[in-house]
């Protein structure tokens, strides 16, 4: 029998699971228990097993003393049009919410309830948009429109183990866990997994960010889970869709199921989509992320922003990316290659897979691998003749570095660079990394790709740096360098 090993923020989701099955299990109420329209106009009846809201306004808030659907039954909300929103939310303490039955809608529908949500094995969502929460939204706010920010204190769980099918409104599971051990589906929209004090949305659900002090703090020392085992595909028309974001601000993300993000594009073609995945702690762990398209590769980012610098992401303390994941930014029949970064600002581990290729007439993509403290560079990247990028602070060269290295340099031009550890550079300052290039291995390769040194301080060459080849690929080593990578990488910016 084989043995299973499983890791805190695994055990913690199991034992979070069982827990709602406790509280929200077996028989379930009607969700029409105690429903007082606070905002807007609605009408409640009930047909048999079937709960029916009509709401009369653009925009509706519903008060609930429970809101649960079981197993069999379903809840209907008719609204007056796709871009129409309501909110529902249960105001009774310590009393979760649990969809096991079928949820409906033509537009978007907000459940908000601080005891935390499950949608449970037999749970299906079907609605043009689709928003848990444990944060709540006051009622001016939400009639208004516009963007939506969600805040509060509660830790409360999200639990998808069914299936949330939505169209162009996407989305959002805002939660101090967040947990997807089922399939969330988005036509036109974009999926969002996120924990946090505050969490902005716009009108359309996509995630805009965090405030500043959530990206530092998160909720609480306790809070901040974000597993996923499941299936997460968004496929969206123009900007809209193709957006996949996982963000718990000091917390962790463990990512051990698919992640496939395309968006259509004005040919009728897809070009890659945008995956975002932060967290303190990440973890890809048997994970496949694809953000490939037929018309151009998208955009991936692990663990942070380009070089730690982009202020709209939240950078990771640890990313850790195994032997049986891959990530994919691919241009599959026309167009250049994607971009992908994987980021910490204290250790990266990196032995898995990552593709950036572009189309036959197109580009290659690129791809940077950064750990400031400690980067382990023990994987496959191949951006089809593109650019890989490794830069942490300080970078020491042995043989499983340098093997690694000459294995990557078939398929890219490779840059190594350090920089001053400063707080531009994604440290606190107070790290004594000099920037040092160390190369203590032979590096033995042959191709036409280009190998380049720029270290902040030295370089010592302690071992052969050679290229083979007779028709190209230089050797470049600057020592004292202070500025740029030779490729700036573009950076995924959540749309406002």
């Amino acid at each position: 029998m084989k043995k299973h090993t499983f890791s805190r923020a695994t055990r913690l989701a199991t034992t979070i699971a069982v827990l709602f099955q406790q509280l929200v299990g077996g028989s379930l109420a009607f969700a029409q228990d105690g429903a007082v329209v606070v905002g807007g106009a609605a009408t409640i009846s009930q047909q048999g097993a079937d709960l029916n809201v009509i709401t009369h306004t653009d925009r509706t808030v519903i008060n609930w003393d429970s809101f649960n659907i079981s197993a069999g039954h379903s809840a209907n909300f008719n609204q007056l049009g796709a871009n129409s929103a309501v909110l529902n939310r249960v105001v009774t303490p310590n009393n979760p919410s649990g969809i096991y039955g079928t949820l409906s809608s033509n537009g978007n529908v907000y459940l908000v309830n601080p005891s935390g949500v499950i949608v449970g094995p037999s749970g299906v969502i079907n609605t043009n948009g689709f928003t848990a929460s444990v944060l709540d939204i006051s009622n001016k706010a939400f009639l208004d429109g516009g963007p939506l920010q969600f805040s509060g204190s509660s830790d409360a769980s999200i639990i998808n183990q069914g299936t949330i099918h939505t169209g162009s409104g996407g989305v959002a599971l805002i939660g101090g866990q967040v947990i997807n051990e089922g399939l969330i589906k988005s036509d036109g929209g974009s999926i969002n997994l996120l924990t946090g004090g505050t969490v902005q949305l716009n009108a359309g659900g996509t995630y805009t960010q965090a405030d500043q002090e959530t990206l530092q703090n998160g909720i609480s020392q306790t809070a901040g889970l974000i597993r996923s085992s499941g299936t997460l595909r968004a496929t969206g028309a123009l900007e809209v869709g193709g957006e996949v974001y996982l963000v718990s601000p000091g917390g962790t993300v463990l990512q051990e199921g698919l992640i496939a993000a395309a968006k259509q594009d004005n040919a009728g073609g897809e070009t890659g989509g945008q995956v975002l995945v932060t967290g303190d702690a990440v973890e890809l762990k048997s994970a496949t992320i694809d953000a490939s398209g037929t018309n151009g590769g998208g955009t991936v980012n692990i663990g942070g922003g380009f070089q730690g610098k982009d202020d709209s992401i939240a950078n990771s303390q640890s990313t850790v990316v195994d032997a049986d994941s891959v990530i994919m930014a691919n241009a599959t029949d026309s167009g250049d290659g994607g971009t992908v970064v994987l980021w910490s600002d204290g250790d990266t581990s990196f032995t898995g897979q990552i593709y950036a290729q572009g189309a036959p007439l197109g580009s290659g993509g690129s791809v940077e691998v950064s750990g400031k403290q400690n980067l382990n560079f023990a994987g496959t990247v191949d951006t089809g003749e593109g650019h890989l990028l490794l830069d942490p602070f300080s970078y020491i060269i042995n043989v499983a570095q340098a093997l690694h290295i000459a294995n990557a340099l078939t398929g890219n031009d490779v840059t190594v660079q350090t920089s001053a550890d400063d707080t531009n550079h994604g440290s606190s300052g107070v790290n004594t990394d000099p920037g040092d290039i160390t190369v203590n291995s032979d590096i033995l390769y042959d191709s036409t790709n280009d190998l380049t040194f720029l270290a902040h301080r030295n370089i010592n060459f302690n071992a052969s740096v050679q290229n083979r080849n007779d028709t190209g690929g230089d050797v470049n080593a600057v020592a004292g360098w202070d500025g740029p990578p030779p490729l700036i990488l573009p950076h995924l910016v959540p749309p406002t």
